[in-house]
């Protein structure tokens, strides 16, 4: 993914009001959408994204790290709650891993392309157990080399 910074964090002075009023109205438990929820354990979480041309995916909050995995290939827009607006180059089948640590980030996503833009969303939804499980993976993978 390759992205260009078109407005600096903290800069609202060029935004929409409208999703000035959208992104004040975000819910922390939003995090918890299913919108595109194909498989969903303790661990993990598999969502299918899909933009239409010029379609626009609404302020999400995402507190996980998750990886991205472009399907198709194209450009997008994405404003950040910290101000940030960016725009986003993918290539087909591009992999863009995020780690969040422990920040948690609100974003919406908006398709600028003229062909649908389709995205894989894999969060990795540790709490303490699940991340104890990991944790313990990892040690007994270290032990066995």
């Amino acid at each position: 993914m390759k992205c260009v910074v078109l407005n600096r964090k903290g800069d609202f002075d060029r935004w929409d009001q409208d999703l000035l009023t959208e992104l004040r109205n975000v819910k922390v438990n939003d995090a918890t959408s299913d919108d595109g929820v194909i498989y969903q354990d303790d661990g993990l979480k598999v969502s299918v994204i899909g933009l239409e041309s010029y379609e626009r995916h609404p302020f999400r909050v995402l507190s996980n790290d998750f990886n991205l995995i472009c399907l198709t290939g194209g450009v997008a827009l994405s404003r950040s709650s910290n101000g940030q607006i960016s725009l986003l180059i993918f290539e087909k089948g591009e992999n863009t891993p995020i780690h969040l640590n422990n920040s948690g980030m609100i974003n919406d996503l908006q398709n600028i392309g003229e062909s649908t833009l389709v995205f894989g969303l894999i969060e990795f939804c540790l709490n303490k157990e699940t991340d104890q499980y990991f944790t313990d993976i990892i040690q007994q993978i270290m032990l066995a080399s």
